[in-house]
């Protein structure tokens, strides 16, 4: 790892942040498919219902690159907030039977009062499905604005490196949907499924928070923002 005086970034230290995201990206998937299993449940496994899920999901995502871009741009302490991100979605994810279990009741306790009315139910799965997931979905958009601030240490790599961040995130988004339709909840049941995405979230959160005391990020002049700037 390089010494707090040198800003560049080592080829170890890029393939250890290279393999926190695409265990991130194994974790997201596992979330995503058990968690909208979970939902189904309750709002039920109609076309719309699964669709309302997916979409909130991702608009989580979108939400949270938003949040922390800026914080990207002028924080210092990069790994720092990426391990921070990592281990709120670990904690959500812990909390989330409790939660699952209380909405649950709402919804059963006010489906019948709307009846069979088509926006009425809409909006419901919406408001129970944004309740869910806005919290750790917005989290895990977090994650790429910073790791890529973190990792593009030059101008002319920036799209280098958000291309193979991306990449690799969804490679791993790629295996986790594998291992957890076919494997992980055959073995596992859902809680152990559950279980293996918490722990690859804790190991990376603990892991980055560790590292950040030893690998410096880059001085805040925001390559992104300048990028910005330029192309307006």
């Amino acid at each position: 790892m390089k010494s707090n005086a040198d800003h560049s970034l080592g080829r170890a230290t890029r393939l250890i942040v290279y393999a926190f995201f695409l265990l991130s990206g194994v974790s997201a998937l596992t979330y995503e498919i058990v968690w909208t299993r979970q939902l189904t449940l309750i709002a039920g496994a109609t076309t719309p219902a699964v669709s309302t899920v997916l979409a909130v999901f991702m608009g989580g995502l979108a939400l949270g690159a938003w949040l922390f871009g800026p914080i990207a741009d002028r924080s210092r302490a990069l790994l720092r907030w990426y391990g921070g991100l990592e281990l709120g979605i670990a904690l959500f994810a812990l909390a989330q039977p409790c939660l699952l279990h209380w909405t649950g009741r709402f919804y059963v306790n006010l489906a019948p009062a709307i009846g069979h009315h088509g926006l009425g139910l809409l909006g419901l799965r919406i408001a129970i499905s944004a309740l869910l997931l806005v919290v750790p979905t917005t989290l895990m958009g977090g994650t790429l604005p910073l790791l890529v601030k973190f990792v593009s240490r030059r101008e002319e790599r920036f799209g280098w490196d958000l291309g193979t961040l991306y990449s690799v995130n969804l490679a791993g988004a790629v295996l986790g949907s594998a291992l957890t339709g076919f494997v992980f909840i055959r073995a596992l049941g859902i809680n152990g499924t559950l279980g293996v995405a918490v722990f690859m979230n804790l190991s990376i959160g603990l892991a980055a928070l560790w590292m950040s005391r030893a690998v410096v990020s880059p001085p805040p002049s925001s390559r992104i923002e300048k990028r910005t700037r330029n192309s307006s």
